[in-house]
């Protein structure tokens, strides 16, 4: 068997929630503001603002917070105009092959067959394989040289 695991990242449009955009016009038409100028504004609680604003300024290019006031430039004003954003969202997958006839196997395999899985041993790559519970097999590592 092979276990493959490989990470997938995929950029996601996302639209822009009320709050999100209320937040991006204020700064764009009043330029640089602190959390609680926004929620004087907005009344939407300066803890929610601030958190909101923290958020964004790590997925928004263009929102950037200098000495506690964010500010937001022509790229906020295109994604406004958008109405959308994008995101990019990392997914860790994983799949099991059986070596012998080259078909996949449900992921959940190991959880029925746990005590037929074999581990390497990190001391000993080379060496002889473990069960889960640590103990040594016979089965050991035998590689072959490319020809």
């Amino acid at each position: 068997m092979v276990e493959a695991t490989y990470c997938l990242r995929e950029r996601v449009p996302e639209k822009i929630g009320l709050i999100r955009r209320y937040l991006l016009e204020a700064l764009c038409r009043f330029g640089p503001c602190s959390p609680a100028q926004l929620d004087a504004m907005l009344g939407l609680g300066e803890d929610v603002i601030a958190r909101t604003l923290q958020e964004m300024e790590a997925i928004t290019p263009g929102l950037a917070c200098h000495g506690g006031a964010f500010a937001a430039n022509d790229e906020v004003r295109r994604l406004l105009a958008d109405g959308q954003f994008s995101r990019v969202v990392t997914h860790r997958r994983a799949f099991l092959v059986n070596g012998l006839t080259d078909r996949l196997l449900p992921i959940n395999f190991w959880k029925l067959h746990e005590d037929w899985r074999l581990y390497p041993n990190p001391g000993s790559p080379g060496g002889r394989f473990r069960k889960a519970s640590g103990q040594p097999t016979e089965i050991s590592v035998k590689t072959l040289p490319l020809s």
